[in-house]
């Protein structure tokens, strides 16, 4: 068995959120024109809604217009739904769009302290 499946047997809820950023990265391949990458963080094993993913992008302006895009932030909450991640979590979930130019002006450049 690998390590992957056996790691998400004992943690189904990880591998719903694996699943979920993986769909989020093929869903902005199609509307980001820049480099981004996804984190997430959170108590999720303590209570399923304390679930953060934050979509890293290079510049403001794209963070602004992913941000602004409600059919983009319609799909990418509804993974929670196609991956039956639990129920009363869904609407807690935060999604977060964050961008090197704001952490190198607010943050030092520092992702560790935007994250905290």
């Amino acid at each position: 068995m690998s390590f992957f499946i056996f790691f998400s047997v004992k943690d189904p809820l990880k591998l719903n959120i694996n699943n979920i950023s993986n769909n989020m990265k093929k869903i902005l391949n199609l509307i980001c024109n820049e480099k981004f990458w996804i984190t997430t963080y959170g108590a999720y094993d303590i209570t399923p809604e304390n679930l953060v993913f934050m979509i890293c992008l290079t510049s403001d302006k794209m963070k602004v217009q992913l941000q602004n895009n409600d059919q983009l932030n319609d799909e990418l909450s509804g993974l929670f739904t196609k991956y039956d991640y639990p129920e009363a979590a869904r609407n807690k979930i935060l999604i977060i769009f964050e961008s090197q130019e704001t952490v190198n002006r607010e943050h030092e450049g520092s992702w560790r302290l935007r994250r905290n």
